[in-house]
């Protein structure tokens, strides 16, 4: 037999997905996309474009912007609701740091 708690739990996850399938349903039109997170930052990036030229920012600001979130992102190697203080520090710290050179190869002439 099932306790009133756990059977609240269940009604309250289950009004939580419910939630969360229409709120993914208005953002893409009804239509599920074949690659969720993807279509999901790509949202993300689109809605932040547009509170970005509410508050009349230029395209340049609002390009530079939105490279900085795709760069860090890439660095990172994880999505944006997946980020954590850590990756942030790791990214900075790999800023700050000089940049690598490439070894330098030895031509010996061939004869």
């Amino acid at each position: 037999m099932l306790d009133s708690s756990s059977s609240d739990l269940s009604v309250e996850r289950t009004a939580r997905e419910r939630g969360l399938e229409d709120a993914l349903r208005r953002a893409f039109g009804g239509v599920e996309p074949l690659r969720l997170e993807e279509s999901l930052f790509e949202a993300i990036l689109a809605g932040w474009g547009r509170q970005q030229t509410s508050r009349q920012l230029s395209a340049s600001t609002k390009r530079s912007r939105d490279g900085l979130v795709r760069r860090f992102h890439a660095h990172a190697g994880v999505w944006p609701w997946e980020w954590r203080a850590e990756h942030i520090e790791e990214w900075i710290a790999d800023l700050a740091a000089p940049p690598r050179r490439l070894a330098a190869r030895r031509c010996v002439p061939t004869r």
